[in-house]
């Protein structure tokens, strides 16, 4: 979640599509989170986060170098600590996305560096450029749309919004507890909630620690627990899901585990937020508990082919022959998949000594697989590649 100090005073010009009013842009994935290809004053392209969870625009040093911005001074941002992060600001930024362009007053570069050596991403970009169009994620086809066209406010998966902090918040109830939910793309989680609120929550068993998150400025515990209470966002209803516990304060977060099974529109002028489904799996999974001294016992020949192969967006195909579970890429080499631990396979080339990243397999809460991530050796992340057959 990139909660930054609103620093942007947005204006977008006016843009041309193929396809009439509508203007169609590609979108990429990284760890889950959408990514769009943009050129900054004319450079690049750059890949950036579109973050429902950023109030303003950041960029990393290196593409306000390249990029020729102007320094205009010193800020403090915001940050999830509290503390505050240094950053410098520049001058006004035109930012061409497909076939549209738009003008940002200011832009800043803090804690991108360490953003960019962990994704590969050059920056993170605000909704709030888009406020002038009808936003629309469509996940199952990878594309943002936009048009000038309006919500109505009466639709049946139609949700007001509030707007604090320049960040959409959605009403919600866990139970009888009702909080606010930032949607926030930044975040590949399915749903977290502050774990200053666990005492009010029922859960079918005590929260576990699920590992660490690195922020921009620290780094913070994260805790998995599956609830006994239903929660209710707009007009959809989760039956007693897992979710994360974490130690923001104050709202609950939705993330892409959860925005991804919907075509999510906005619609900045009204406030208005649609979820419709698109058919896709959600991406969350059971809290795992596992020792050191404990391991996953290796599956037959068999039970691989019945959980793991499959057909993966991308043209991306997986299948066992000759008792080995294969993976390729349209038609690019066969390579093998050699597991390492529950739902993490090496690629490996037969014959071949080559440095390759780590497939992991990702569950729904039904613990069915939906779709790859691939993990590279430099840690940095591709995916999540949603199963199609």
């Amino acid at each position: 979640m990139m909660n930054f100090l609103s620093l942007a005073i947005l204006v977008a010009s006016c843009g041309q599509s193929v396809q009439g009013s509508a203007i169609e842009i590609p979108l990429k994935s990284n760890r889950g989170r959408p990514v769009i290809e943009v050129y900054v004053n004319n450079e690049g392209p750059f890949d950036f986060f579109l973050d429902t969870g950023a109030g303003s625009n950041v960029l990393d040093i290196s593409v306000a170098k390249e990029a020729s911005l102007i320094v205009k001074g010193e800020t403090t941002l915001a940050s999830p600590n509290g503390k505050g992060i240094a950053a410098v600001v520049y001058g006004e930024v035109t930012y061409s996305i497909g076939e549209v362009e738009f003008k940002s007053r200011k832009v800043s570069t803090s804690g991108m560096d360490r953003l960019s050596q962990s994704s590969g991403l050059d920056g993170v970009l605000s909704y709030r450029l888009f406020e002038d169009y009808l936003m629309t994620f469509d996940f199952k086809n990878r594309k943002l749309i936009l048009e000038k066209k309006n919500l109505n406010s009466k639709g049946k998966n139609v949700v007001k919004y509030n707007s604090e902090n320049s960040i959409i918040a959605l009403h919600s109830k866990i139970g009888n507890l009702s909080l606010s939910m930032d949607m926030d793309t930044g975040s590949p989680d399915f749903i977290s909630v502050p774990y200053e609120l666990a005492n009010q929550l029922s859960f079918e068993s005590e929260p576990v620690e699920a590992g660490k998150i690195r922020l921009i400025d620290s780094e913070m515990t994260i805790y998995s627990a599956k609830l006994k209470d239903d929660v209710q966002i707009g007009s959809i209803k989760l039956e007693s899901p897992n979710i994360k516990l974490t130690d923001f304060q104050g709202h609950g977060n939705i993330g892409m585990g959860f925005l991804m099974q919907y075509d999510v529109k906005i619609d900045q002028k009204n406030k208005l937020v649609e979820l419709t489904s698109n058919g896709l799996q959600p991406r969350t999974s059971e809290p795992r508990i596992r020792t050191r001294t404990q391991s996953s016992p290796k599956l037959s020949t068999e039970n691989l082919a019945s959980v793991y192969a499959g057909e993966y967006e991308g043209n991306r195909k997986i299948w066992v022959q000759n008792d080995k579970l294969n993976y390729q890429r349209e038609n690019a080499a066969i390579l093998e998949l050699n597991e390492k631990s529950k739902d993490q396979f090496a690629l490996t080339f037969p014959g071949r000594n080559i440095s390759l990243p780590t497939v992991r397999f990702e569950r729904n809460g039904s613990d069915q697989i939906v779709g790859i991530t691939f993990i590279k050796p430099n840690g940095q992340i591709e995916g999540t590649f949603q199963k199609t057959k």
